[in-house]
């Protein structure tokens, strides 16, 4: 059987996107959401540590409260599936975004980081999975043997933003400060919500309201049912990705304070140590587009477990700039796999619930962040960095025979009626 397929993101994916306001838009709203998030996310660790005097190993656990992700995921995506546009709820995550980034740098409680992560921003995180939802119904109602290297090039503009944000965030940190750099996370988020209203403006106009009255009973009957076992399936794909991931919290957080403190790397060489990864990203995204038109998508989405296992086990055993080069190279294909790769296939495991399927998956890349979080917090003392590392190494090889056995049984009974 064959896999789902993804075109490639070649040429006439971009003539598409720029033939279409909507796209454009969307296009746009993912690089200023990637740019926003990406000013504060790598400075949380120094945030926590410096700003609210928490050690290493409670700063650690703040990433355990992105547990909270995929119930936010799973019940703002059903949410969405409710209503025929999820535009507006993309809007108010994005508010959403700046409320909390806003509370989390002008209160000095340490305590509040943690109650806004789990109470606001795992709520404001689904946005990004909105948008993928209103891209791919609208390629549905146009389309084009590209649909899938739209979606790639969408995530591609996400990563972009994550080219610049970690070096402009650590520059910003350092002129004016960590709390004015979460200050300017809040203001672009709410900025974002400029392209989100636009994209939504050129969509077809149609009522907004849940499918829960009476005139609606008959339109909710006429839905397809989710087969037996579809989420079973999303499940299993969306605890890969969170295996595949759970290193780059700790990768984020605290190697560039190795790279500083015990290897006494230069700020510039850092920083391009750091900036190799989401250049390679854009790069490794196309390519693997283009191989999974050719082998399928499952096929090549293996390839970057095992990417992750080498990367993880690079950073473990790094002694010089150049074996965190090596990992960061490897995490590349990683990311690039799970990214441009990953919400086409959690769409294709239940293409009924799109919104329900984007933001499940979605949701693996905050739980991966937890669980790095709790990597940190368990181990990191008896460990330390980088050794720590061989924990999500471990994680690599459980997500790659999960990973197996997902695919096993979508080929049975489970997955029945999908695309091969």
């Amino acid at each position: 059987m064959r896999s789902p397929q993804v075109e490639v993101a070649t040429e006439s994916a971009w003539r598409y996107l720029i033939g279409h306001v909507v796209l454009r838009w969307l296009f746009v709203a993912m690089l200023m959401s990637g740019f926003a998030l990406s000013l504060s996310w790598p400075q949380m660790g120094l945030f926590l540590t410096q700003e609210l005097h928490l050690s290493v190993r409670a700063a650690g656990l703040y990433y355990v409260t992105n547990l909270a992700a995929p119930v936010a995921g799973f019940l703002v995506g059903a949410l969405s599936d409710r209503f025929d546009k999820p535009i507006p709820l993309a809007v108010g995550g994005s508010l959403l975004a700046a409320a909390g980034w806003t509370v989390i740098a002008v209160w000095e409680q340490p305590w509040v980081p943690y109650v806004v992560n789990v109470a606001v921003l795992s709520l404001a995180g689904t946005s990004g999975g909105l948008l993928f939802t209103v891209a791919r119904g609208y390629l549905e109602r146009h389309p084009t043997p590209s649909r899938y290297g739209v979606l790639a090039l969408l995530r591609i503009s996400q990563a972009v933003g994550w080219i610049t944000g970690p070096a402009l965030g650590a520059w910003l940190a350092t002129m004016a400060g960590l709390r004015e750099t979460l200050l300017a996370t809040a203001a672009l988020s709410a900025v974002g919500v400029v392209p989100v209203v636009l994209a939504g403006r050129h969509l077809p106009s149609q009522r907004m309201k849940p499918r829960s009255d009476a005139t609606a009973v008959a339109a909710r009957e006429a839905e397809p049912a989710v087969p037996r076992g579809r989420f079973a399936l999303l499940a299993m794909f969306t605890a890969v990705g969170v295996l595949v991931m759970s290193g780059e919290s700790i990768k984020l957080s605290f190697l560039s304070i190795y790279m500083a403190e015990t290897l006494r790397v230069s700020a510039f060489a850092r920083g391009a140590v750091i900036s190799l990864q989401p250049l390679l990203e854009v790069v490794f995204m196309a390519t693997l587009a283009r191989l999974a038109g050719r082998f399928g998508a499952l096929r090549v989405f293996a390839l970057g477990i095992v990417a992750a296992f080498g990367a993880y086990l690079s950073y473990a055993v790094a002694q010089n700039l150049v074996a965190i080069a090596i990992g960061q190279v490897f995490m590349s294909v990683a990311v690039a796999a799970t990214g441009a790769l990953g919400v086409a296939i959690a769409q294709d495991l239940v293409p009924e619930r799109l919104a329900t399927a984007t933001n499940t998956f979605s949701s693996s890349v905050m739980v991966s962040g937890a669980l790095g979080g709790l990597y940190t917090g368990i181990a990191g003392d008896s460990l330390g960095i980088p050794r720590l590392f061989v924990l999500p190494a471990a994680a690599a090889v459980v997500a790659a025979v999960l990973y197996g056995a997902m695919v096993f049984a979508r080929r049975g009974p489970w997955g029945r009626g999908l695309r091969h």
